[in-house]
């Protein structure tokens, strides 16, 4: 009986051993320092791929904190800046939602429009909002697509 046991044991560390040599991760965890170096450039990667958004652009000759301030053209801040911000309307094509709104500010009016498309409006002169006299006034329009861009700038 005991000769038999033991063969039966022989054959069974052979068996593992054949398994182990074909299978180098058999019995063991994968190599953990190479995981945590894989974890380790990955995040690197998503927080410079994510650091990585172009800066907002510069309106020369317009005070933005004026301009935040004047909600509605009430103060009259905003209609002497028509000009400039007329002529660079083009710096802020391209922009996304979020940038619109931290360069300009929370707009006057905003509309939803049909496949997703939303406009903001930022009052130029005093809104009917300021004064019950005043009937259309000027007003900056911002159209965005249904990804969120500003895809037309116009003064009206």
């Amino acid at each position: 009986m005991k000769k038999i046991f033991i063969r039966k044991r022989h054959c069974e560390g052979a068996l593992e051993s054949a398994l182990a040599r074909s299978n180098p991760f058999l019995g063991r965890s994968p190599r953990p320092a190479h995981t945590l170096m894989q974890v380790l450039v990955m995040t690197i990667f998503i927080l410079v791929f994510a650091s990585c958004s172009k800066p907002l652009p510069t309106l020369d000759g317009i005070d933005l904190k004026q301009w935040k301030d004047d909600k509605n053209g009430c103060h009259h801040f905003r209609e002497k800046m028509i000009g400039k911000l007329t002529s660079q309307k083009n710096k802020l094509q391209g922009l996304s939602e979020d940038d619109i709104i931290s360069l300009l500010g929370r707009p006057d009016q905003n509309e939803l429009y049909k496949r997703n498309q939303k406009f903001f409006y930022y009052s130029l002169e005093p809104s009917a909002k300021c004064a019950a006299s005043v009937q259309s006034s000027k007003k900056l329009s911002v159209r965005f697509t249904a990804m969120g861009f500003a895809k037309e700038v116009v003064v009206e």
